[in-house]
């Protein structure tokens, strides 16, 4: 989008003679030395004044003589005009002159000077007292090259690069304008942009984490996007389904910020506010966490407003906190900075799950330890809360749990119905399908190189789980579907309890009634008998 330069050069006596046929019914006009000249009621020569000829308008200069191809100052109100090679006054249209003098625009020397004249002959030019901007005007152009928003200083030159602007919102907006012979505002919908432009940045905003070009996005007003200086670091704008976030230089970043903390419909201060180099939409991201940009995490993004995508969970910063959310049917819990979490996760007095989140009851879960699937580079179902029996390796060590499939509920002394363990919380103290899970839910097994072992458990064990967990209160209602804590058991390599029979192990026999060791002997003689816990267990007459 390049003008046309015009060349400056004399005008012809044979030009002269094209005029003056133009000029032959006004008796003023007169040809003296092959040039123009007015001459008033007195036959004297006008100087330093506008004369019109038909619809145009010509200018007298020094001694009298029509000027062409040149600059004209009004030294009253400080107009700048321009008058072409047959001296017409210029409307409409550009003009560009040499730069002999070596002005420089916008800190930078140029070979060619831009005007533009308006429809009464002025140039476009920054006046004293009008808009808010102290050294450049913004003024919209229509020419054959489009229509399209420049910049004058307060001598009528167009300036270019890059600019920052106070426009009547009083903010300091940031413009690309292109180079000397361009001039125009870069904006969405010029000459079919996007509003994305990727360019140099300039050395005034180098920053070690720039590179030598980078993503800007310009409204259709030319504004970048950008963060005032009353703004957060960085802000997040929503383009064309996407979040994007860009910083105080308008340069389009892929970090974290935080989100503003006053007022709706923002969360809380330290919320952590995302959007990437690709464009982000509500929804999942991996992405570098806040606190380390080489190490990446899942988050979930929520609307929580205009222009913002905010990680679910996050507000507190607390890594120890649990937030628990349901996405397309599936349970994710997150921490305190948004960051989702797999693997084992307890829920506990040190790692409490939250009931609210940005002023909003969500999903919760009761205490317990819970299994997230292994979190990937590649979303999918990975991270999602995991139920029923799960084998979990961590540090090559395997150990298997079962984690229930559904809440269990109890009544509360009001007889309202209550969660006592949530659905997904791994069953402690508890058989399951002949499996024995002990304190900490993991299943217990014979140790290696055995089929059998003892095992004493170290709280009451729910055969039935209907009781719930014996791991925060000793107060039960001690029924048949419990096993006490000082009772022995046999289990086997696979995991499974001896229900009853008996059991050889290490040359003693025990016998196991209801899942308990009630008596052991030497093997083939039934009459040494082997003390144990099972000594108190009452005999049947």
């Amino acid at each position: 989008m390049r003008k046309q330069t015009k060349i400056a050069a004399l005008v012809s006596a044979a030009a002269l003679l094209t005029i003056g046929a133009a000029m032959t019914s006004f008796a003023a006009w007169d040809v003296e030395d092959g040039q123009w000249v007015y001459l008033d009621s007195d036959g004297e020569k006008v100087e330093y004044e506008w004369k019109k000829s038909g619809a145009d308008w010509y200018y007298l200069g020094e001694g009298g003589y029509m000027v062409t191809d040149q600059l004209i100052d009004d030294d009253d109100n400080g107009d700048i005009y321009y008058v072409g090679s047959d001296g017409r006054r210029i409307v409409n249209d550009w003009r560009a002159i040499p730069n002999d003098e070596g002005e420089s625009i916008n800190d930078v020397e140029v070979d060619t000077l831009w005007y533009y004249f308006g429809s009464n002959g002025k140039a476009y030019r920054k006046k004293d007292g009008s808009g808010k901007d102290t050294e450049l005007a913004k003024k919209t152009v229509s020419w054959s090259g489009g229509s399209n928003v420049f910049f004058f200083d307060t001598n009528g030159r167009m300036w270019s690069g890059w600019i920052v602007y106070t426009d009547n919102d009083n903010k300091d907006n940031i413009y690309y304008l292109g180079d000397e012979n361009e001039g125009w505002a870069r904006a969405k919908g010029v000459n079919g942009s996007t509003g994305w432009y990727y360019l140099e940045v300039p050395e005034d905003m180098v920053s070690p984490d720039y590179e030598d070009e980078e993503w800007f996005y310009f409204q259709s007003s030319g504004k970048a996007y950008r963060a005032y200086p009353d703004d957060p670091e960085q802000i997040s704008k929503y383009i064309d389904g996407y979040y994007y976030t860009f910083d105080e230089n308008g340069v389009l970043v892929d970090k974290w910020f935080e989100a503003a903390s006053a007022g709706n419909p923002y969360p809380a201060s330290m919320a952590a506010a995302f959007t990437g180099v690709d464009g982000v939409k509500a929804g999942w991201v991996y992405a570098a966490t806040k606190d380390d940009e080489d190490t990446s995490k899942w988050f979930y993004l929520v609307n929580v407003g205009k222009d913002k995508a905010v990680a679910f969970g996050s507000g507190t910063a607390d890594a120890d906190e649990r937030y628990v959310k349901v996405i397309d049917s599936k349970t994710y819990v997150f921490n305190g900075k948004g960051e989702m979490l797999s693997g084992i996760v307890k829920i506990d007095a040190d790692h409490p799950c939250m009931q609210k989140w940005n002023n909003n009851n969500i999903a919760w879960l009761t205490k317990g330890t819970y299994l997230f699937s292994k979190a990937a580079a590649s979303q999918g179902d990975d991270g999602r809360m995991l139920t029923g029996k799960q084998s979990y390796t961590e540090d090559d060590i395997t150990t298997t749990y079962y984690f229930r499939k559904a809440d269990v509920t109890g009544k509360d002394e009001e007889g309202n119905t209550i969660v006592i363990n949530s659905k997904g919380s791994a069953m402690k103290n508890a058989i399951k399908d002949n499996a024995l899970y002990d304190e900490n839910g993991e299943r217990v097994e014979a140790e290696d190189g055995n089929s059998y072992d003892l095992y004493i458990p170290k709280g009451w064990i729910s055969i039935d789980d209907m009781k719930g967990d014996n791991t925060e209160t000793n107060e039960l209602d001690i029924t048949d579907g419990w096993i006490s804590a000082d009772e022995t058991v046999v289990v086997s390599s696979a995991g499974k309890i001896k229900k009853s029979g008996n059991v050889t192990i290490d040359g003693t026999v025990y016998v196991v009634k209801n899942y308990v060791v009630i008596d052991a002997y030497e093997k083939g003689n039934r009459n040494v008998h082997i003390g144990g816990t099972w000594d108190n267990y009452p005999t049947e007459d």
